[in-house]
């Protein structure tokens, strides 16, 4: 069979998650036009995202703590705790060529059509990082993302666009992107890589 297959699907059926079986490399193909080749990931800043103070009257279980790299990376930055705010993680990632954030990944439709990210509350109390602040925002470094938040996935149940947040993320110049729902990224498990499984999209003409 094929080492990995792109999916052309219509919404709402584009983004949904387990639409072919589990053994299969796959993908969903999105976009209407090709992006330049994305530089390489080796040679610009690593933002990781971990470790998240997310509001405490959320609720959330405290995800497993990540623990520094073993040896020490010039490219590598770390934003944890309450420094983890959207507004300092959406700054730091426009430069970054690779972006790894850990954390809750829901659905609330009072906040946003898709699914957000929860991170740390700013001064004001704003705590998600939503899809369409993200394609607000242009990363120039075209970084490689992985999300390993469960349901970060989740498509906008919109009859004539797929509207997610790794959408909005090809949409703000996303060379690529991934989701791994171990809570397993570049910093701990660089076989993300070569297992394209958790790779939801790909952009790409339609």
């Amino acid at each position: 069979g094929c080492d990995q297959v792109q999916v052309l699907a219509p919404p709402p059926v584009n983004g949904l998650p387990r639409l072919l079986p589990p053994d299969i490399a796959w993908s969903y193909r999105v976009g209407h036009s090709k992006v330049d080749q994305p530089p390489p990931v080796e040679s610009g800043m690593r933002l990781v995202v971990a470790n998240v103070d997310t509001p405490a009257a959320l609720g959330l279980p405290r995800l497993p703590p990540m623990s520094p790299p073993q040896e020490e990376d010039a490219r590598l930055a770390m934003l944890e705790g309450a420094q983890a705010t959207p507004s300092r993680v959406l700054k730091t990632m426009v430069t970054a060529t690779e972006v790894e954030i850990h954390t809750h990944g829901v659905f609330s439709p009072e906040l946003s059509d898709a699914s957000l990210l929860m991170l740390a509350p700013e001064q004001d109390g704003q705590y998600a990082l939503t899809a369409r602040q993200v394609r607000a925002h242009r990363l120039f470094g075209a970084p490689l993302v992985f999300l390993a938040a469960c349901g970060a996935a989740r498509t906008a149940p919109f009859p004539h666009e797929s509207f997610s947040l790794p959408v909005a993320f090809l949409d703000a110049g996303a060379g690529r992107h991934g989701g791994h729902p171990g809570q397993r990224g570049p910093l701990l498990q660089r076989r993300a890589r070569a297992d394209p499984r958790g790779r939801i999209p790909q952009r790409g003409p339609a």
